[in-house]
């Protein structure tokens, strides 16, 4: 797992370089049901592909609750989205 500042700065870079795509995380998500389906992407490897995608998503401002909840309803709710 990278660092906060880590974090920081590849969401200030994704910014700056205009990924806010929706297209490019549906994308990401049927990129990873596929690899999970054909047994090249184990637990561990969707766990760390689900946890850089909520370490990013926690860094935008929280609308209620506290930040291990939001973390947990993230976690959740991606791993509805990839099957996991």
């Amino acid at each position: 797992m990278t660092s906060e500042s880590d974090d920081r700065h590849i969401h200030s870079e994704l910014n700056l370089l205009g990924f806010r795509s929706r297209a490019a995380v549906v994308g990401l998500l049927q990129l990873t049901k596929e690899l999970r389906q054909t047994g090249l992407l184990d637990d561990a490897a969707t766990n760390r592909v689900r946890d850089a995608v909520v370490d990013e998503l926690a860094l935008m401002r929280p609308r209620h609750g506290t930040s291990a909840e939001r973390r947990e309803s993230l976690r959740k709710r991606l791993d509805a989205l990839i099957g996991a």
